[in-house]
């Protein structure tokens, strides 16, 4: 039996509660009162508890899958070969064209098409570090097609405009 009224006796010696919480006093000295709270488990807690244990290793190893993936494309990307495959793919080769002079006479006889590779942002590569990875990884055969093409091409364009 205490002297204080129920209400306060419950207000100064037991924990405030919040909703979904249960207090346990398992040690009660009459003066000091030893509780704990814990969370009280619905049914769908206990389901989100028991299936946490499959779903938390699926999704580690989606998670590993997924950036070894990233991964795997990222360092694909990165090679010299991938770069030249794409450039083929997306014909961003162009010609450039050096005349020939004759040196007697001064008069243009010829040009020599020379090829650039013009990447998307506007920088060029160097001839003597594409086409040696290009013969290299047998892409020279699409690039040469590519390039005379193109050469075949750019005088048809000339007459017209």
């Amino acid at each position: 039996m205490t002297l204080l009224p129920e209400p306060l006796y419950q207000l100064l010696w037991l924990p405030p509660v919040a909703p979904g919480m249960r207090v346990l006093c398992p040690i009660d000295f009459g003066y000091l009162r030893v509780c704990c709270c814990h969370r009280v488990r619905t049914k769908l807690g206990f389901l989100i508890w028991d299936e946490m244990w499959v779903f938390l290793p699926v999704g580690v190893v989606m998670a590993i899958a997924l950036v070894g993936a990233v991964y795997w494309f990222s360092r694909r990307r990165l090679t010299p070969q991938a770069e030249l495959e794409l450039a083929v793919r997306n014909r961003e080769f162009i010609v450039n064209h050096q005349p020939i002079i004759e040196l007697s006479t001064g008069i243009c006889v010829g040009a020599e098409a020379l090829v650039r590779w013009k990447m998307p942002d506007g920088t060029f590569v160097r001839p003597d570090l594409f086409i040696p990875v290009a013969e290299e990884t047998g892409l020279i055969a699409p690039t040469t097609d590519q390039v005379i093409d193109t050469v075949i091409r750019e005088p048809e364009s000339d007459i017209d405009s």
